[in-house]
């Protein structure tokens, strides 16, 4: 019921012409009707604002009783705000000067709630015309107050979406044959939206001619039957006259009768993404080529952590070719500790380290279960809670074996001198020489040429 309407039924007629309201001779008839109107808040005041009367639709809707608020200032169910400057003074005077005040705002209730009315407040006259008071008709409209404003603000959200998404969404109305698009569609695709034909026909004319008859079929299967969903791929024009390959989700809408009324889509370009993933598959298949050449053996390995953060077992994710060979098994997948149950503490505390720290590492150690000696580098891949680590290593087994004989050698090589020295200073050895067959040289010590009567200097000439 529309306020004016209410305010007639409670018996308050339109009074001169000034559009003023009259209050009716008879009381009985005023007092059933004011009574009666539940639905809606009835406040009678004096012309000061101090309220006279409060119908049992007040109280319902505000939940003062009228005990309570005869006698009270109007403003009490104002806001603090509305209050403060100064509300109802202004809706006083505007239904004064223009015979009615109407709006729609938060007021409150009794219990501190706020809640959204739609209200009309208009003048009091006897019918000599002179002014008693106001009549304030409230209307709890919270419910549909915030629906629509849920309403508005999913309608912003979405044109906000729509501006900000790099997909060309579209709205297809199938009753009208209309296709509503967004900005993304001129942006990602050219297409000028100000001279768009937009009518389903022309989207379907810009699908690839190879593509058209598929997708087609495939939109109206989902159209004319009892399903909701579509998604397919196919080739887009440009306005340029190229092509973009674009991914297409759709949503249908239906009656109460199940025929497909509206449809709801997004189209977006896959064809960077597609330029990407070629590139990363193409710089994949190098870097895969890479690590299967090289005779560095390579690994991903994941380190598993106890409760207390300490490194306690790891992990082969992936190896390449090197690493099967120099590790003569296969350990993809496999944890170290089930082939090498007394691996020394030192690699699962350096590997360990790198993954939790991200700091790189270089070393050499020996793998007393694999009897070998290893050169490794070891760097953080992946993010940090992967716990993951690349492992580039050298099987170094030979070259510290073979510095080791040449460390053993030359030991061998100082003792013998030694011994040498010793013998040629008790007199054990006559003395010594030396023929250099390259150069064809022969040399001796002195002891040598004293004990044959050589000269030393010729000795060593000869």
């Amino acid at each position: 019921m529309h306020l004016r309407a209410a305010l007639e039924e409670a018996g308050i007629d339109a009074g001169p012409e000034n559009g003023a309201a009259a209050m009716p001779s008879r009381e009985a008839r005023k007092r059933a009707a004011f009574d009666s109107a539940l639905d809606f808040a009835m406040i009678l005041t004096d012309p000061d604002g101090i309220i006279t009367d409060w119908n049992p639709g007040a109280e319902q809707v505000l939940g003062w009783s009228a005990a309570q608020m005869v006698g009270q200032d109007a403003e009490c169910f104002f806001t603090p705000e509305d209050r403060a400057c100064g509300r109802i003074e202004h809706e006083m005077q505007l239904a004064l000067s223009v015979g009615r005040a109407s709006d729609e705002r938060w007021h409150l209730r009794k219990d501190g709630q706020l809640f959204w009315a739609s209200g009309e407040m208009m003048p009091l006259y006897d019918e000599e015309n002179t002014h008693l008071g106001f009549v304030k008709i409230l209307r709890d409209r919270t419910r549909e107050h915030l629906v629509a404003r849920a309403t508005e603000e999913a309608q912003e959200r979405y044109r906000l979406a729509a501006k900000a998404t790099n997909d060309a969404i579209w709205d297809w109305d199938f009753t009208a044959n209309h296709v509503l698009w967004n900005d993304a569609l001129e942006q990602a695709y050219g297409h000028p939206l100000a001279t768009l034909d937009t009518s389903g026909n022309w989207w379907i004319a810009q699908i690839h001619p190879d593509d058209q008859t598929r997708i087609y079929h495939s939109i109206h299967a989902l159209i004319d039957g009892s399903g909701t969903a579509w998604t397919d791929e196919y080739r887009f024009r440009r306005f340029d006259g190229t092509y973009a390959n674009v991914l297409d989700r759709g949503h249908v809408i239906r009656n109460n009768e199940g025929k497909a009324v509206r449809m709801i889509g997004a189209m977006l370009d896959m064809s960077q993404m597609q330029q990407a993933e070629n590139a990363l598959r193409q710089s994949e298949e190098r870097s895969r080529a890479m690590l299967e050449t090289i005779e560095a053996a390579f690994a991903i390995i994941q380190v598993k952590f106890d409760a207390d953060d300490s490194p306690v077992d790891y992990r082969f994710i992936e190896v390449n070719p090197a690493f099967e060979r120099q590790a003569g098994v296969d350990l993809r997948g496999k944890w170290v500790t089930e082939f090498a149950p007394d691996l020394e503490r030192f690699w699962f505390e350096a590997y360990g380290h790198v993954a939790k720290t991200g700091e790189p590492a270089n070393f050499e150690n020996y793998a007393k279960a694999f009897e070998r000696w290893f050169e490794v580098r070891a760097v953080r891949v992946g993010e940090p809670a992967d716990r993951q680590i690349a492992v580039i290593f050298s099987d170094v087994t030979e070259r510290r074996n073979a510095e080791e004989r040449l460390r053993t050698s030359e030991a061998v090589a100082r003792a013998n001198v030694d011994r040498v020295q010793l013998a040629l200073a008790a007199g054990a050895i006559i003395g010594t020489w030396h023929w250099d067959l390259t150069a064809d040289r022969f040399t001796v010590d002195e002891a040598f040429a004293k004990a044959f009567g050589l000269d030393p200097l010729w000795a060593s000439m000869v």
